[in-house]
């Protein structure tokens, strides 16, 4: 669990990254064509929760988000057992149906639960410019092995999403 637990965590905290990102800091445009097309986040709540999300991979792309940079962790199932799964490429989303790639061994581990909270603060930057969403993301991951079922395991963290989503409509910042 902490291993999985541990790759969900650093690939959520790079979450929005942009390579252009300090380009546009203290230029004084902030306008819409301004704004990091990998801000947005994707959030479902519940003991099989998701998070969808990209950052710039490539570099440099000019504030295009290409499809090999969307990202998503989910917990599914597989043939009954509850499993971590994540999906990249395009058509990446919490609502997407296949194209998953299984991460936890299903004949081993029955992930029971995969939760996804966002905590989030809203706050103006100042006249001008548009206001800003600080975003905190608790998740939760909690299974047994197969052949212990009545010992479940659980580990909880907290991360903070580095980059900052900044739009005129923070409610933007809540889907891919």
């Amino acid at each position: 669990l902490r291993a999985l637990m541990n790759l969900v965590a650093r690939d959520v905290r790079r979450a929005g990254y942009d390579d252009l990102s300090l380009e546009r800091v203290g230029t004084g445009t902030d306008g819409p064509a301004d704004l990091s097309p990998h801000a947005r986040m994707q959030i479902v709540g519940g003991d099989s929760g998701c998070v969808a999300f990209s950052y710039d991979r490539a570099g440099n792309t000019a504030g295009i988000r290409e499809d090999s940079e969307l990202r998503a962790f989910r917990r599914g199932t597989v043939s009954g057992i509850g499993v971590l799964q994540m999906r990249t490429g395009a058509g990446t989303s919490c609502d997407a149906g296949d194209g998953w790639d299984t991460l936890s061994d299903p004949n081993a581990v029955d992930i029971r639960r995969f939760g996804v909270v966002l905590s989030a603060v809203n706050a103006p930057i100042g006249p001008g410019s548009a206001p800003i969403r600080v975003r905190d993301l608790d998740l939760a991951l909690e299974g047994n092995l197969l052949n212990a079922q009545d010992t479940v395991r659980a580990i909880q963290t907290r991360i903070r999403v580095r980059a900052d989503c900044v739009r005129e409509d923070l409610t933007e910042c809540d889907s891919l």
